[in-house]
């Protein structure tokens, strides 16, 4: 293999390696050129340059034809050292987008702000998403911070007491309905605005209150 500078017509070479012969006139010759903003794979093909299908960088953009293959971590950002195999660094948001063209377009977005942001496709308030399989969230399954809430009211959402068949309902971090294998707990005032029925078939009215009133209201306050 030999190395040496070369000139094509449109672009200085300052990098060809030869493949197989050395002659002044190699059959197949790889190169490394560029232009202003441009750096290019080339090959010389014994009597033309041509440019490799593969990688090109203009104006510091980074372009793949066909296949681009990392072995290791690709840092993206201000990433001397990626700790992950995709580390993105941005002193704003790092941010990754997939976006969908043609029939159902829409871009999924994953970024963190300080906060763990997940918005999906469509316009608000109409996105969509679609879980697969299991979902879970968070780890604190504690009412003063439930790991399903509002991204703008923390503290009242829907948390899972344990992992005993249970799902609780939460207002201002204090739970207010548990629903669990056995049955459905109220914390506080139940308001009714119609008739309940109880498990025996009994149906309850203003006109005809169950033994439990003093608990229970109907209406609306």
């Amino acid at each position: 293999m030999t190395t040496r500078a070369q000139h094509s017509n449109t672009k200085p070479v300052v990098l060809a390696i030869a493949e197989g012969a050395t002659s002044p006139n190699p059959g197949v010759v790889n190169a490394v050129a560029f232009s202003s903003t441009t750096l290019v794979f080339m090959r010389w093909s014994g009597s033309a340059w041509t440019t490799a299908t593969g990688m090109t960088v203009e104006s510091g953009v980074i372009k793949a034809n066909g296949t681009a293959q990392v072995t290791g971590r690709l840092g993206i950002g201000a990433t001397p050292s990626p700790a992950a195999p995709v580390h993105i660094t941005d002193s704003g948001a790092a941010e990754v987008r997939l976006e969908k063209t043609g029939a159902n377009a829409g871009t999924f977005r994953i970024y963190n702000d300080g906060f763990a942001n997940i918005i999906g496709p469509g316009t608000a308030p109409n996105r969509r998403y679609s879980f697969y399989d299991q979902m879970g969230a968070g780890t604190a399954n504690v009412a003063s911070n439930p790991p399903f809430c509002n991204f703008a009211d923390y503290d009242t959402g829907m948390f899972f007491p344990d992992n005993n068949d249970k799902v609780s309902l939460v207002t201002g971090g204090g739970e207010r309905l548990r629903a669990s294998n056995t049955g459905v707990n109220v914390y506080g005032t139940l308001t009714a605005t119609g008739a309940v029925s109880d498990n025996s078939g009994q149906v309850y009215s203003p006109g005809n209150p169950p033994p439990f009133v003093s608990t229970m209201k109907y209406g609306v306050d």
